[in-house]
Protein backbone atom coordinates (compact mmCIF):
# COMPACT_ATOMS: atom_id res chain seq x y z
CA UNK A 1 0.00 0.00 0.00
CA UNK A 2 1.11 3.40 -0.32
CA UNK A 3 1.53 6.44 1.84
CA UNK A 4 -1.29 8.61 2.43
CA UNK A 5 -0.40 12.60 2.16
CA UNK A 6 -3.04 15.11 1.21
CA UNK A 7 -6.01 13.28 2.86
CA UNK A 8 -6.45 10.60 4.81
CA UNK A 9 -3.51 11.40 6.42
CA UNK A 10 -4.63 9.55 10.16
CA UNK A 11 -6.19 6.90 8.92
CA UNK A 12 -3.33 4.86 8.14
CA UNK A 13 -1.30 2.66 10.33
CA UNK A 14 0.30 -0.45 8.19
CA UNK A 15 2.61 1.68 5.74
CA UNK A 16 5.56 0.93 4.61
CA UNK A 17 9.15 2.64 5.40
CA UNK A 18 9.03 6.16 2.96
CA UNK A 19 6.39 5.48 1.28
CA UNK A 20 5.09 8.95 0.17
CA UNK A 21 2.96 8.78 -3.23
CA UNK A 22 -1.58 8.94 -2.76
CA UNK A 23 -3.08 6.33 -0.59
CA UNK A 24 -5.81 4.17 -2.33
CA UNK A 25 -7.54 5.99 -0.04
CA UNK A 26 -6.39 9.38 -1.35
CA UNK A 27 -7.33 8.34 -4.45
CA UNK A 28 -11.00 7.09 -4.23
CA UNK A 29 -11.41 10.67 -2.81
CA UNK A 30 -9.96 12.66 -5.31
CA UNK A 31 -11.19 10.55 -8.11
CA UNK A 32 -14.33 11.53 -6.57
CA UNK A 33 -14.71 14.94 -5.79
CA UNK A 34 -15.02 17.14 -8.71
CA UNK A 35 -14.70 21.27 -9.39
CA UNK A 36 -16.30 21.28 -12.40
CA UNK A 37 -14.96 23.62 -15.16
CA UNK A 38 -17.70 24.90 -17.39
CA UNK A 39 -18.22 27.64 -19.88
CA UNK A 40 -17.65 31.22 -18.60
CA UNK A 41 -21.45 31.74 -17.99
CA UNK A 42 -21.45 29.33 -16.20
CA UNK A 43 -18.36 29.33 -13.71
CA UNK A 44 -19.04 33.47 -13.47
CA UNK A 45 -23.08 32.10 -11.91
CA UNK A 46 -21.27 29.79 -9.62
CA UNK A 47 -22.61 27.03 -11.48
CA UNK A 48 -26.22 27.39 -10.64
CA UNK A 49 -27.79 25.85 -13.87
CA UNK A 50 -30.16 23.35 -12.13
CA UNK A 51 -33.21 24.91 -12.60
CA UNK A 52 -31.98 27.29 -15.84
CA UNK A 53 -30.81 24.94 -18.12
CA UNK A 54 -29.60 26.62 -21.63
CA UNK A 55 -26.03 26.38 -21.29
CA UNK A 56 -23.87 23.59 -22.49
CA UNK A 57 -21.83 22.86 -19.85
CA UNK A 58 -25.20 22.60 -17.35
CA UNK A 59 -26.05 19.30 -19.59
CA UNK A 60 -23.88 17.57 -17.20
CA UNK A 61 -25.52 17.99 -14.16
CA UNK A 62 -29.26 18.29 -15.55
CA UNK A 63 -29.63 16.77 -18.96
CA UNK A 64 -33.16 18.36 -19.43
CA UNK A 65 -31.45 21.62 -19.84
CA UNK A 66 -30.41 21.06 -23.28
CA UNK A 67 -34.00 21.42 -24.15
CA UNK A 68 -34.35 24.78 -22.82
CA UNK A 69 -32.58 25.92 -25.97
CA UNK A 70 -34.18 27.85 -28.55
CA UNK A 71 -31.69 27.30 -31.23
CA UNK A 72 -29.01 25.08 -31.75
CA UNK A 73 -25.73 26.18 -30.50
CA UNK A 74 -22.28 25.95 -29.80
CA UNK A 75 -19.29 26.85 -27.53
CA UNK A 76 -15.75 26.51 -26.44
CA UNK A 77 -13.44 28.05 -23.91
CA UNK A 78 -10.24 28.67 -23.20
CA UNK A 79 -9.14 28.62 -19.30
CA UNK A 80 -6.25 30.25 -17.74
CA UNK A 81 -5.69 28.45 -14.01
CA UNK A 82 -3.14 30.02 -11.32
CA UNK A 83 -2.50 27.70 -7.84
CA UNK A 84 -0.69 29.51 -5.07
CA UNK A 85 0.23 27.63 -2.19
CA UNK A 86 1.40 28.71 1.18
CA UNK A 87 3.31 25.73 3.32
CA UNK A 88 3.88 26.02 6.87
CA UNK A 89 6.35 23.33 8.01
CA UNK A 90 7.82 24.05 11.91
CA UNK A 91 7.78 27.50 11.99
CA UNK A 92 9.19 27.92 8.20
CA UNK A 93 6.97 29.11 5.47
CA UNK A 94 7.66 28.44 2.06
CA UNK A 95 5.72 30.21 -1.27
CA UNK A 96 4.88 28.56 -4.07
CA UNK A 97 2.99 29.44 -7.41
CA UNK A 98 1.89 27.20 -10.64
CA UNK A 99 0.10 28.11 -13.24
CA UNK A 100 -1.49 25.95 -16.47
CA UNK A 101 -3.56 26.74 -20.00
CA UNK A 102 -6.70 24.59 -20.51
CA UNK A 103 -9.53 23.79 -22.90
CA UNK A 104 -12.06 23.21 -19.83
CA UNK A 105 -14.73 22.74 -21.99
CA UNK A 106 -16.14 22.50 -25.62
CA UNK A 107 -20.09 21.23 -26.95
CA UNK A 108 -22.56 21.43 -29.41
CA UNK A 109 -26.11 21.56 -28.85
CA UNK A 110 -28.87 20.86 -31.28
CA UNK A 111 -32.69 21.56 -31.37
CA UNK A 112 -35.57 19.98 -33.28
CA UNK A 113 -39.05 21.33 -33.44
CA UNK A 114 -41.30 18.93 -33.88
CA UNK A 115 -42.99 18.24 -36.76
CA UNK A 116 -46.31 16.85 -35.32
CA UNK A 117 -48.54 20.25 -34.22
CA UNK A 118 -50.33 17.65 -32.79
CA UNK A 119 -48.36 16.29 -30.25
CA UNK A 120 -47.86 17.90 -26.59
CA UNK A 121 -43.91 17.37 -26.99
CA UNK A 122 -42.78 21.10 -28.82
CA UNK A 123 -38.80 19.94 -29.46
CA UNK A 124 -36.02 17.74 -28.40
CA UNK A 125 -32.67 18.51 -28.47
CA UNK A 126 -29.75 16.70 -28.57
CA UNK A 127 -26.19 17.82 -26.65
CA UNK A 128 -22.87 16.80 -26.94
CA UNK A 129 -20.44 18.35 -24.20
CA UNK A 130 -16.87 17.92 -23.05
CA UNK A 131 -15.75 19.03 -19.51
CA UNK A 132 -12.84 19.41 -17.10
CA UNK A 133 -14.42 17.85 -13.74
CA UNK A 134 -11.19 18.08 -11.52
CA UNK A 135 -7.60 19.57 -12.12
CA UNK A 136 -5.09 17.50 -10.04
CA UNK A 137 -2.31 19.80 -11.13
CA UNK A 138 0.09 21.92 -8.74
CA UNK A 139 3.75 21.29 -7.95
CA UNK A 140 4.89 22.69 -4.86
CA UNK A 141 7.84 22.51 -2.07
CA UNK A 142 8.09 22.36 1.25
CA UNK A 143 11.06 22.74 4.05
CA UNK A 144 12.20 23.33 7.47
CA UNK A 145 13.63 21.23 10.06
CA UNK A 146 11.34 18.88 12.37
CA UNK A 147 14.04 17.91 14.47
CA UNK A 148 13.96 14.28 13.29
CA UNK A 149 16.52 12.65 11.64
CA UNK A 150 15.17 9.46 9.67
CA UNK A 151 18.08 8.32 7.79
CA UNK A 152 20.52 8.02 10.60
CA UNK A 153 23.02 5.84 8.88
CA UNK A 154 25.22 5.15 5.55
CA UNK A 155 24.14 1.37 4.30
CA UNK A 156 27.62 0.61 3.26
CA UNK A 157 29.37 2.04 6.61
CA UNK A 158 31.40 -1.24 7.73
CA UNK A 159 33.10 0.79 10.49
CA UNK A 160 33.27 -0.29 13.89
CA UNK A 161 30.97 1.63 15.53
CA UNK A 162 28.81 2.54 12.41
CA UNK A 163 28.68 6.36 12.43
CA UNK A 164 24.80 7.52 13.50
CA UNK A 165 23.92 10.82 11.86
CA UNK A 166 20.94 11.64 14.09
CA UNK A 167 20.86 15.06 14.41
CA UNK A 168 18.25 16.56 11.93
CA UNK A 169 19.64 19.65 10.42
CA UNK A 170 16.75 20.56 7.05
CA UNK A 171 14.04 18.48 5.10
CA UNK A 172 13.01 19.77 1.34
CA UNK A 173 10.07 18.00 0.34
CA UNK A 174 8.35 18.71 -3.05
CA UNK A 175 5.30 17.15 -4.46
CA UNK A 176 4.43 17.35 -8.14
CA UNK A 177 1.17 16.65 -9.89
CA UNK A 178 -0.04 16.89 -13.23
CA UNK A 179 -3.24 15.26 -14.17
CA UNK A 180 -6.99 16.05 -14.63
CA UNK A 181 -10.44 14.03 -14.88
CA UNK A 182 -12.95 14.62 -17.77
CA UNK A 183 -16.52 13.77 -18.97
CA UNK A 184 -18.02 13.58 -22.81
CA UNK A 185 -21.91 13.88 -22.14
CA UNK A 186 -24.12 12.81 -24.95
CA UNK A 187 -27.44 13.89 -24.13
CA UNK A 188 -31.43 13.80 -25.27
CA UNK A 189 -34.11 16.07 -23.85
CA UNK A 190 -37.12 17.26 -24.86
CA UNK A 191 -39.80 20.15 -24.09
CA UNK A 192 -43.64 18.93 -22.91
CA UNK A 193 -46.48 21.46 -23.08
CA UNK A 194 -43.48 24.33 -23.03
CA UNK A 195 -43.89 23.47 -19.45
CA UNK A 196 -41.69 20.72 -18.65
CA UNK A 197 -38.47 19.32 -19.37
CA UNK A 198 -37.15 16.04 -19.76
CA UNK A 199 -33.38 15.16 -19.88
CA UNK A 200 -31.15 11.58 -20.08
CA UNK A 201 -27.39 11.34 -21.13
CA UNK A 202 -24.54 9.07 -20.91
CA UNK A 203 -21.70 10.15 -19.33
CA UNK A 204 -17.64 8.90 -20.63
CA UNK A 205 -15.14 9.40 -17.85
CA UNK A 206 -11.21 9.77 -17.98
CA UNK A 207 -9.13 10.44 -14.98
CA UNK A 208 -5.30 10.88 -15.54
CA UNK A 209 -2.90 11.67 -12.87
CA UNK A 210 0.80 11.51 -12.80
CA UNK A 211 2.88 12.16 -9.58
CA UNK A 212 6.25 12.44 -8.76
CA UNK A 213 7.53 12.95 -4.70
CA UNK A 214 11.15 14.04 -4.17
CA UNK A 215 12.40 14.09 -0.20
CA UNK A 216 15.80 15.11 0.45
CA UNK A 217 17.05 15.37 3.87
CA UNK A 218 20.21 16.44 5.75
CA UNK A 219 21.67 14.99 9.31
CA UNK A 220 24.95 15.35 11.06
CA UNK A 221 26.75 13.40 13.37
CA UNK A 222 27.40 15.77 16.06
CA UNK A 223 30.55 16.29 15.37
CA UNK A 224 30.57 18.05 11.86
CA UNK A 225 30.14 15.20 9.60
CA UNK A 226 26.80 15.29 7.80
CA UNK A 227 24.61 12.89 6.01
CA UNK A 228 22.61 13.47 2.94
CA UNK A 229 19.69 11.61 1.22
CA UNK A 230 17.68 12.03 -1.82
CA UNK A 231 14.55 9.56 -2.09
CA UNK A 232 11.90 9.88 -4.45
CA UNK A 233 8.88 7.80 -5.90
CA UNK A 234 6.94 8.23 -9.07
CA UNK A 235 3.02 7.34 -9.69
CA UNK A 236 0.76 6.93 -12.68
CA UNK A 237 -3.06 6.58 -12.80
CA UNK A 238 -5.34 6.46 -15.71
CA UNK A 239 -8.88 5.58 -15.32
CA UNK A 240 -11.99 4.81 -17.41
CA UNK A 241 -15.59 4.59 -16.74
CA UNK A 242 -18.96 5.81 -17.08
CA UNK A 243 -22.05 7.52 -15.45
CA UNK A 244 -26.00 7.77 -16.01
CA UNK A 245 -27.56 11.68 -15.60
CA UNK A 246 -31.59 12.22 -15.31
CA UNK A 247 -33.37 15.36 -15.12
CA UNK A 248 -36.54 17.65 -15.32
CA UNK A 249 -37.29 21.09 -15.13
CA UNK A 250 -41.04 22.42 -14.39
CA UNK A 251 -42.02 25.61 -15.41
CA UNK A 252 -45.14 26.54 -13.09
CA UNK A 253 -44.94 30.19 -13.96
CA UNK A 254 -42.85 32.51 -16.12
CA UNK A 255 -41.74 33.77 -13.24
CA UNK A 256 -40.55 30.61 -11.18
CA UNK A 257 -38.31 27.83 -12.65
CA UNK A 258 -37.78 24.25 -10.64
CA UNK A 259 -35.24 21.49 -11.62
CA UNK A 260 -34.59 18.35 -10.45
CA UNK A 261 -31.51 15.92 -11.30
CA UNK A 262 -29.12 12.73 -10.38
CA UNK A 263 -26.32 11.69 -11.01
CA UNK A 264 -25.22 8.18 -10.47
CA UNK A 265 -21.68 6.68 -9.46
CA UNK A 266 -19.23 6.68 -11.90
CA UNK A 267 -18.55 3.61 -12.89
CA UNK A 268 -14.36 3.72 -13.10
CA UNK A 269 -14.23 -0.15 -14.43
CA UNK A 270 -10.67 0.21 -14.81
CA UNK A 271 -7.98 2.09 -13.50
CA UNK A 272 -4.39 1.09 -14.25
CA UNK A 273 -1.58 2.19 -11.64
CA UNK A 274 2.48 2.59 -12.56
CA UNK A 275 4.44 3.25 -10.23
CA UNK A 276 8.41 3.04 -8.67
CA UNK A 277 7.08 2.32 -5.30
CA UNK A 278 8.95 -1.19 -5.67
CA UNK A 279 10.59 -2.36 -2.52
CA UNK A 280 14.45 -2.51 -2.93
CA UNK A 281 16.56 -2.65 0.82
CA UNK A 282 13.44 -1.50 3.07
CA UNK A 283 12.95 1.67 0.49
CA UNK A 284 10.16 1.78 -1.49
CA UNK A 285 11.31 4.14 -4.24
CA UNK A 286 14.41 5.46 -5.94
CA UNK A 287 16.96 6.33 -3.11
CA UNK A 288 20.53 8.12 -2.63
CA UNK A 289 22.47 8.36 0.24
CA UNK A 290 25.91 10.22 0.54
CA UNK A 291 28.29 11.41 4.04
CA UNK A 292 30.83 13.77 4.22
CA UNK A 293 32.94 11.32 5.69
CA UNK A 294 32.62 8.36 4.15
CA UNK A 295 33.90 7.48 0.60
CA UNK A 296 31.00 5.99 -1.85
CA UNK A 297 27.21 6.87 -2.82
CA UNK A 298 24.34 4.40 -2.09
CA UNK A 299 21.58 3.99 -4.65
CA UNK A 300 19.00 1.20 -4.58
CA UNK A 301 17.55 1.78 -8.93
CA UNK A 302 19.29 1.27 -11.92
CA UNK A 303 18.18 2.50 -15.29
CA UNK A 304 15.55 2.13 -16.89
CA UNK A 305 14.11 2.21 -13.36
CA UNK A 306 11.86 -0.63 -12.05
CA UNK A 307 7.77 -0.34 -12.38
CA UNK A 308 5.32 -2.26 -10.55
CA UNK A 309 1.58 -2.48 -11.73
CA UNK A 310 -2.06 -2.86 -10.73
CA UNK A 311 -5.60 -2.57 -12.33
CA UNK A 312 -8.64 -1.69 -9.90
CA UNK A 313 -11.83 -0.59 -9.60
CA UNK A 314 -13.21 2.65 -8.33
CA UNK A 315 -16.89 3.19 -7.94
CA UNK A 316 -17.63 6.94 -6.91
CA UNK A 317 -20.76 8.64 -4.89
CA UNK A 318 -23.89 9.55 -6.48
CA UNK A 319 -25.13 13.17 -6.47
CA UNK A 320 -28.94 14.49 -5.97
CA UNK A 321 -29.68 18.03 -6.78
CA UNK A 322 -32.79 20.40 -6.27
CA UNK A 323 -32.90 23.71 -7.58
CA UNK A 324 -34.85 26.37 -7.58
CA UNK A 325 -34.65 29.91 -9.98
CA UNK A 326 -36.68 33.11 -10.02
CA UNK A 327 -36.89 35.06 -13.73
CA UNK A 328 -37.54 38.56 -14.22
CA UNK A 329 -38.59 38.54 -17.97
CA UNK A 330 -35.64 39.32 -19.97
CA UNK A 331 -34.00 41.69 -17.19
CA UNK A 332 -32.62 39.27 -15.17
CA UNK A 333 -32.11 35.96 -12.80
CA UNK A 334 -31.71 34.53 -9.50
CA UNK A 335 -30.79 30.68 -9.24
CA UNK A 336 -29.58 28.58 -6.47
CA UNK A 337 -28.72 24.61 -6.52
CA UNK A 338 -28.01 22.03 -3.84
CA UNK A 339 -26.85 19.12 -3.50
CA UNK A 340 -25.92 16.01 -1.74
CA UNK A 341 -23.94 12.90 -1.70
CA UNK A 342 -22.52 9.94 0.53
CA UNK A 343 -19.49 10.01 0.40
CA UNK A 344 -18.94 6.76 2.47
CA UNK A 345 -19.99 4.30 -0.63
CA UNK A 346 -17.01 5.04 -2.27
CA UNK A 347 -15.80 1.08 -3.05
CA UNK A 348 -12.58 0.34 -4.25
CA UNK A 349 -12.69 -3.54 -6.05
CA UNK A 350 -9.63 -5.05 -7.58
CA UNK A 351 -7.38 -8.51 -7.62
CA UNK A 352 -6.04 -7.15 -4.32
CA UNK A 353 -7.85 -6.61 -0.86
CA UNK A 354 -9.52 -3.06 -0.56
CA UNK A 355 -11.38 -4.26 2.42
CA UNK A 356 -9.20 -1.85 4.60
CA UNK A 357 -9.39 1.06 2.47
CA UNK A 358 -13.61 0.20 2.05
CA UNK A 359 -13.67 0.24 6.01
CA UNK A 360 -11.68 3.29 6.09
CA UNK A 361 -13.96 5.31 3.67
CA UNK A 362 -17.65 4.20 5.61
CA UNK A 363 -15.51 4.74 9.16
CA UNK A 364 -13.52 8.72 8.67
CA UNK A 365 -15.87 9.96 5.57
CA UNK A 366 -19.06 11.98 5.46
CA UNK A 367 -22.77 10.77 4.09
CA UNK A 368 -24.05 13.88 3.96
CA UNK A 369 -21.94 16.34 2.00
CA UNK A 370 -23.47 19.13 0.54
CA UNK A 371 -22.55 21.81 -1.73
CA UNK A 372 -24.54 25.06 -2.50
CA UNK A 373 -24.53 27.46 -5.69
CA UNK A 374 -25.86 30.95 -5.90
CA UNK A 375 -25.72 32.67 -9.19
CA UNK A 376 -27.20 35.44 -10.76
CA UNK A 377 -27.24 37.55 -13.88
CA UNK A 378 -28.57 40.94 -14.94
CA UNK A 379 -28.76 42.12 -18.33
CA UNK A 380 -28.94 45.66 -20.09
CA UNK A 381 -28.97 45.75 -23.80
CA UNK A 382 -26.25 43.41 -25.12
CA UNK A 383 -24.53 43.00 -22.41
CA UNK A 384 -24.92 40.64 -19.20
CA UNK A 385 -23.26 41.03 -15.74
CA UNK A 386 -23.12 38.18 -13.52
CA UNK A 387 -22.11 36.70 -10.24
CA UNK A 388 -21.85 34.16 -8.08
CA UNK A 389 -21.07 31.72 -4.94
CA UNK A 390 -20.46 27.99 -4.40
CA UNK A 391 -19.70 26.29 -1.26
CA UNK A 392 -18.82 22.71 -0.88
CA UNK A 393 -18.50 20.60 2.63
CA UNK A 394 -14.94 18.63 2.80
CA UNK A 395 -15.54 14.95 2.77
CA UNK A 396 -13.68 14.11 5.53
CA UNK A 397 -15.11 13.77 8.95
CA UNK A 398 -11.86 15.43 10.39
CA UNK A 399 -11.91 19.09 9.62
CA UNK A 400 -8.48 19.40 10.42
CA UNK A 401 -7.18 17.86 7.49
CA UNK A 402 -9.17 19.67 5.08
CA UNK A 403 -11.27 22.99 5.18
CA UNK A 404 -14.84 23.45 3.10
CA UNK A 405 -14.45 25.12 0.27
CA UNK A 406 -16.02 28.07 -0.73
CA UNK A 407 -15.61 30.06 -4.62
CA UNK A 408 -16.52 33.30 -5.54
CA UNK A 409 -17.23 34.61 -9.19
CA UNK A 410 -18.10 36.97 -11.40
CA UNK A 411 -18.28 37.59 -14.78
CA UNK A 412 -19.27 39.68 -18.40
CA UNK A 413 -21.19 38.72 -21.65
CA UNK A 414 -21.92 40.14 -24.79
CA UNK A 415 -24.04 38.82 -27.61
CA UNK A 416 -23.97 39.52 -30.75
CA UNK A 417 -26.67 38.40 -33.30
CA UNK A 418 -25.57 35.00 -34.54
CA UNK A 419 -22.76 34.67 -31.54
CA UNK A 420 -21.64 35.94 -27.82
CA UNK A 421 -18.77 36.19 -25.95
CA UNK A 422 -18.34 35.35 -22.32
CA UNK A 423 -15.32 36.18 -19.92
CA UNK A 424 -15.44 35.00 -15.95
CA UNK A 425 -12.94 35.50 -13.10
CA UNK A 426 -13.54 32.35 -10.04
CA UNK A 427 -11.37 32.62 -7.15
CA UNK A 428 -11.58 30.13 -3.95
CA UNK A 429 -9.11 28.99 -0.99
CA UNK A 430 -8.54 25.37 0.91
CA UNK A 431 -6.66 24.67 3.69
CA UNK A 432 -5.20 20.86 4.12
CA UNK A 433 -1.97 19.10 5.34
CA UNK A 434 0.35 17.21 3.60
CA UNK A 435 1.94 14.32 5.54
CA UNK A 436 5.46 13.50 4.36
CA UNK A 437 6.51 11.18 7.60
CA UNK A 438 3.00 9.74 8.16
CA UNK A 439 4.65 6.18 9.66
CA UNK A 440 6.37 8.74 11.92
CA UNK A 441 3.21 9.96 14.62
CA UNK A 442 5.42 12.18 16.58
CA UNK A 443 6.47 14.49 13.37
CA UNK A 444 3.79 16.91 12.27
CA UNK A 445 2.13 17.09 9.13
CA UNK A 446 3.19 19.97 6.77
CA UNK A 447 -0.22 22.54 6.54
CA UNK A 448 -1.14 23.93 3.11
CA UNK A 449 -3.02 27.09 2.74
CA UNK A 450 -4.02 26.72 -0.75
CA UNK A 451 -5.18 29.74 -3.46
CA UNK A 452 -6.78 28.98 -6.73
CA UNK A 453 -7.85 31.66 -9.33
CA UNK A 454 -8.88 31.06 -12.45
CA UNK A 455 -9.91 32.90 -16.05
CA UNK A 456 -12.35 31.18 -18.40
CA UNK A 457 -13.26 32.99 -22.08
CA UNK A 458 -16.11 31.51 -23.92
CA UNK A 459 -17.30 32.29 -27.79
CA UNK A 460 -20.17 30.81 -28.91
CA UNK A 461 -22.16 30.66 -31.61
CA UNK A 462 -25.89 30.26 -32.82
CA UNK A 463 -27.76 28.49 -36.06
Amino acid sequence: MKKAIPTLLFLISTLPFYAQSLSYEDLGILFSQEDFRGTARFNAMGGAFGALGGDISAIYGNPAGAAVFNHSEISGSLAIHSTDTNSRYYGAETFNDYNNFRIPQFGAVFVFDNPNHYSQWNKFSVGLSYNITNDYSNSYTTQGNNGYATFTEHPYDDRMPVSRYDVAKQQVITNDLKGYSSVFSFSFSGNYKKSFYFGASLNAHQADLVQNTYLSEQNGDGNGNALFADFDQSLSELSEGFSLSFGLIAKPTEFLRLGLSYQSPIWYYTITEESTIVEVDGFEGATVIEATDFEGTYTNYSYPLEFSFLEYSLQTPSKVTTSIACVFKKHGLISVDYSLRNFQTIELEGNQNFSSENRAFNAFLREDVQSLKIGTEWNFKEWSFRGGYAYQDAPLQNTNSMSNLETYSLGLGYRMKQSKFDISYQTSNRNEVYDFYGQYPEIAPTKLAIDNAKITATISFFF
